[in-house]
């Protein structure tokens, strides 16, 4: 006990927490937004007082983050790839607006700069102002139900169908219940629906091809630029294929910096990536000497990344000799 720590009561304590809108648990338009998300919303605005402290204002009076990739990992706690899905996730929200700032010339070299992250305001609409009110009651009323009626091991979508039809919402009392219920049901059906898909070849075949298409939306935790996700997609004959290609363009960015020792910020340099990628994709496209494409894709792209490594080298030698001579 002489390593423990007590509380005095002449000692005048306060316990600081981040404020999680519950707008995010009761709205529909954010209620499917993921965890990390909606923490990363919090996290961010709970930065505002810093980011005031900072002048972080523009002309318009709107507060502003600066925040690299490398600070938003650490803040978040999470690699790369997550830190572009979240972003990714709050914009599609409205959540997040992020405004390119031009690269700085420094001795003659390009140096890229941080976006400009600014916080979009929840939109809360009345219905969902009665949903806050009233979130403590139906979650109530729902462990009351699910203690009453527990869901069997072999749940099924007709069991959930029956449910719905002999407990309908007027009774309960909450049409959000209701609509869980046949969300489940919806669930259920979706799940058995994609196991009849299976089962047919032609019905793979066109599902596969539906998943290219939207190859670009689905697969956002790299740091692959959305255009280059669907260049992709498009160049790819399977879904394997595209997961494939894109695990090559990270395992390449790991070699490069094993070889040179040194942690690239990839999306720093998402443009000039996209173009090196579809250079390497029209060349084995159009290059039938080439006899195993995945090998020269993996060599091209690790040279690709070796390179960026030594420029980010040299721009920070030169960026510390400017400072040493101002």
């Amino acid at each position: 006990m002489s390593n423990f720590e007590f509380y005095k009561s002449t000692e005048v304590y306060r316990e600081k927490y981040f404020q999680l809108p519950q707008i995010f648990f009761t709205s529909e338009k954010y209620r499917s937004m993921s965890n990390d998300a909606k923490i990363a919303y919090t996290l961010l605005k709970d930065r505002f007082d810093y980011s005031i402290q900072n002048n972080w204002v523009d002309a318009d009076d709107n507060i502003y983050f600066i925040f690299t990739v490398v600070e938003l990992m650490n803040l978040l706690n999470c690699r790369e790839g997550k830190v572009s899905k979240i972003k990714k996730e709050l914009e599609a929200c409205g959540l997040l607006f992020q405004k390119r700032q031009p690269p700085k010339i420094v001795n003659g070299q390009k140096e890229g700069q941080p976006n400009y992250l600014y916080l979009g305001k929840p939109v809360v609409a009345a219905t969902d102002v009665f949903q806050t009110d009233s979130l403590s009651s139906v979650s109530q009323i729902a462990k009351i139900a699910i203690q009453e009626n527990p869901c069997p091991d072999n749940f099924s979508p007709q069991i959930a169908k029956i449910a719905i039809q002999e407990n309908p919402s007027a009774d309960v009392g909450s049409s959000q219940i209701s609509k869980i219920a046949n969300n489940l049901f919806k669930t259920s059906l979706d799940t058995l629906n994609t196991d009849t898909v299976n089962t047919d070849t032609k019905k793979d075949a066109d599902l596969d091809a539906e998943l290219l298409a939207t190859f670009h939306l689905t697969n956002d935790q790299t740091f692959l630029a959305e255009n280059t996700l669907k260049f992709i997609g498009l160049f790819s004959k399977t879904l394997d294929q595209a997961y494939s290609t894109v695990g090559i363009v990270l395992r390449a960015k790991k070699a490069a910096e094993q070889q040179e020792k040194r942690v690239l910020v990839a999306e720093n340099w998402q443009e000039e990536l996209d173009l090196q990628v579809r250079k390497v994709i029209q060349k084995l496209r159009t290059d039938h000497t080439i006899q195993n494409a995945d090998n020269y894709l993996f060599k091209t792209l690790t040279l690709f990344f070796v390179g960026c490594i030594r420029q980010e080298v040299v721009l920070h030698q030169n960026t510390q000799q400017a400072g040493s001579f101002s």
